[in-house]
């Protein structure tokens, strides 16, 4: 279950202001709120930064609301790393399908109590 309302009203903001500051109408940040519409990796960053939560909690896989926002430098320019040792940049469409793949694998594996 998405977390991303606790942490909302947790920082004393209304959906119009969260929306306004990610520069995303009401609406849309309603739709990620309600769990009714996918949230990309970048918009899940700024609001982890701005409700000072971390995607995890977001995403309803923590528990602690603070738990520190780092993003690993392999994270940064990502890429396709091949086994003879060529690389190939994705773009960041790509990067937001993968994110979201994980997440819902991980928040399955979540549900059914399997441990990583």
């Amino acid at each position: 279950m998405l977390r991303i309302r606790e942490a909302r009203k947790a920082a004393q903001l209304s959906q119009q202001e969260v929306s306004d500051r990610l520069g995303v109408t009401q609406p849309t940040f309603s739709g990620w709120e309600s769990g009714k519409s996918p949230i990309d990796s970048n918009n899940l960053t700024k609001l982890s930064e701005l409700l000072s939560a971390s995607p995890n909690f977001l995403l309803g896989m923590d528990s602690e609301i603070n738990e520190p926002i780092l993003v690993p430098p392999e994270l940064k320019g990502a890429y396709i790393a091949f086994n003879n040792g060529d690389k190939e940049p994705i773009t960041q469409e790509e990067v937001d399908m993968l994110t979201q793949a994980l997440l819902k694998a991980r928040r399955q594996r979540s549900e059914l109590g399997i441990k990583q």
